[in-house]
């Protein structure tokens, strides 16, 4: 059954293939580098084993891209939802139609696994090289990074299983939440206020406060080990609740969004010329309108900036001995372990404009029979890129103070000589902020192109 569905709607999968393939090289050359350098004797690589260069950037990526799939799942449950109305009808319950999800996703992320591994030998060879050149072989020394069935496997297996288990589980919590307006026909939308969604939210917010707390205590062993004068090792102690802050935060986050963000963008835009401006007008209801595509674009993105941030703090600020040591893993963080869930939140962004274009599609039919230019269709599309972008930049801010404020006090309470910038908390929003402009601009600005050409009388 799910083999047949997918036959039936595999061109709408297509678009989603974008972030399984790139998430599939990465875990390929995760993989890769790590079984190479497992099956080589341990001392002949000497004091500096690679290996944790390619466990970290396998963790974070499989964690991203879980996390990344909810929006995926949910706009591609909102395209497919006359098919789904159907089954409901028939008799399907919600636990047989998140089964034919997640079995959609894993077959798309199968196949995606096995193209991606072999577009990874060739990239962790050159990537590997690069950072050789920067760091030395005595610190990355020289492996057999070559095609290897087990890593194969292992890249198969891990994308199919979390794509499965996130589409699973996301779709059967979408289901669960919309089944009433799939039976009566009526368009599939974000309830932010179910009881699910409130459970997590109360759940991951209080594990989120303990651990604030926790890295803001100083315990009596932090505090004679500082006495000791061993500040790194007290320092050190606090990786743990940082970790936690990141867990909760991102699962609290993710929750949150749907609530906060039609109240974000209405606060923020009032300084918008809504009122003498159509195009700005149109782009801030369109946005208001569709709210699964906002929580969609922005949640995911949201939750891998906290985590690109947390983990710069951790890697940055916490124990190194200085120097060319310390250097080198600034390189080595930024680019493994903060890589993968960087370039799997931009293929996540660019997969989710993707997907959405047909639905712009259909917007844009409806402005050119309103008397919309081409030119000022685009200028619509550019403006609602522009209240996304701001919106997640304002959300991201608001949420990096709190885990700025707690590394400082850290630093503080541990006497370490480290200072910590303010304007740190601006570093991935900015990044991802023009990323994400710069992406939803290309895909809107070519579907108002391509819309153009084929409909001249409309729009021209």
């Amino acid at each position: 059954m799910i083999w047949l569905q997918f036959k039936y709607s595999w061109k709408a999968w297509l678009g989603s293939s974008v972030l399984f393939l790139i998430s599939s090289i990465l875990m390929g050359m995760s993989y890769t580098g790590l079984i190479s350098f497992a099956m080589v004797n341990q001392a002949a690589l000497g004091p500096h084993n690679p290996t944790p260069v390619f466990i970290f950037p396998a963790i974070f990526g499989l964690i991203t891209l879980f996390m990344v799939l909810s929006g995926v799942v949910r706009l591609m449950v909102q395209i497919l939802s006359r098919e789904y109305q159907q089954w409901e009808i028939l008799g399907a319950n919600p636990r047989q139609l998140s089964l034919i999800i997640g079995g959609q996703v894993a077959l798309t992320g199968a196949t995606s696994g096995v193209i991606g591994y072999f577009i990874s030998i060739p990239a962790v060879n050159y990537f590997y090289s690069w950072a050789q050149s920067l760091v030395g072989k005595s610190w990355l020394p020289d492996g057999n990074l070559t095609f290897s069935w087990l890593a194969l496997m292992a890249t198969v297996l891990s994308i199919t299983v979390i794509c499965g288990g996130a589409g699973f589980m996301h779709s059967h919590k979408l289901f669960v939440n919309t089944r009433n307006e799939m039976i009566n026909f009526k368009k599939s939308s974000v309830r932010p206020y179910s009881i699910i969604r409130l459970i997590v939210l109360v759940v991951s917010g209080g594990f989120l406060l303990q651990s604030y707390h926790s890295a803001l205590t100083v315990t009596p062993l932090v505090r004679n080990t500082i006495r000791n004068g061993y500040h790194l090792e007290a320092i050190s102690e606090y990786v743990g609740p940082m970790m936690e802050i990141l867990f909760w935060g991102i699962v609290f986050f993710t929750a949150v969004t749907p609530i906060v963000l039609p109240w974000l963008i209405k606060g923020w835009t009032v300084t918008l010329p809504r009122r003498r401006d159509a195009n700005i007008n149109m782009a801030y209801r369109n946005t208001l309108f569709d709210r699964s595509y906002a929580s969609s674009l922005v949640g995911p993105v949201l939750g891998g900036e906290f985590l690109l941030t947390g983990v710069t703090y951790i890697t940055m600020t916490f124990p190194g001995s200085g120097g060319k040591e310390q250097f080198i893993n600034a390189i080595l963080s930024f680019a493994f372990y903060l890589g993968a869930p960087l370039i799997i939140i931009l293929a996540n962004v660019l997969t989710i404009t993707i997907i959405v274009s047909k639905q712009h599609a259909a917007d844009l039919n409806l402005m050119s029979l309103l008397g919309f230019t081409a030119v000022g269709a685009f200028i619509e599309k550019v403006w609602e890129s522009i209240i996304y972008s701001f919106t997640f930049l304002i959300f991201s801010l608001l949420v990096n103070l709190p885990l700025f404020l707690t590394v400082r006090q850290i630093v503080m309470n541990t006497h370490n000589i480290r200072t910590l910038s303010m304007s740190s908390i601006w570093y991935w929003p900015m990044w991802l902020f023009v990323a994400m402009l710069l992406f939803i601009v290309i895909v809107d600005g070519w579907q108002v192109w391509r819309f153009s050409k084929k409909n001249v009388l409309a729009i021209g």
